[in-house]
């Protein structure tokens, strides 16, 4: 959705999102190095990875039953 023209304010989530998995990649590449720390490290990340898009995916949700509602009233 960036710099596309049909969003040109794309929700606060896709910036979120974009940086959650920049950090999941970065603790990717350091975690191949090994150890507790840098594992614990990127489980977190990916903890993230997924919080932001289950709250992006319930957000759109929510939007769609309201949009829905009304549609048909």
């Amino acid at each position: 959705m960036k710099d596309n023209p049909n969003f040109p304010n794309p929700p606060e989530e896709v910036k979120t999102l974009e940086s959650a998995v920049d950090e999941l990649s970065a603790a990717l590449a350091a975690q191949v190095q090994g150890g507790t720390a840098a594992t614990e490290h990127k489980n977190n990340k990916r903890d993230a990875v997924i919080a932001t898009l289950t709250r992006g995916t319930l957000r759109s949700l929510l939007y769609e039953t309201e949009f829905c509602a009304k549609l048909w009233s």
